[in-house]
């Protein structure tokens, strides 16, 4: 599923990319790589509300300090 949505994502095609990152995310729905990239294809979709959420969800995670700001400043 996460290669699926990386060609989908490729391709501009973002409604498709959420739908295979979401299908990946329940076979780990800890992974905060997929939640990051949940939330960055969000933003480029123009769903705000849903990338904010997600971004909020991947600050909850154990991240690296440059990981936080840089999701810190996009919030």
């Amino acid at each position: 599923h996460f290669k699926a949505a990386r060609e989908f994502y490729a391709e501009g095609a973002y409604g498709k990319a959420i739908a295979e990152l979401e299908r990946a995310r329940a076979f780990d729905p800890t992974a905060k790589d997929l939640i990051f990239n949940l939330a960055t294809v969000c933003e480029k979709a123009g769903r705000t509300e849903d990338a904010i959420n997600y971004f909020k969800e991947y600050l909850g995670k154990e991240l690296t300090s440059s990981e936080r700001t840089k999701v810190q400043a996009t919030v």
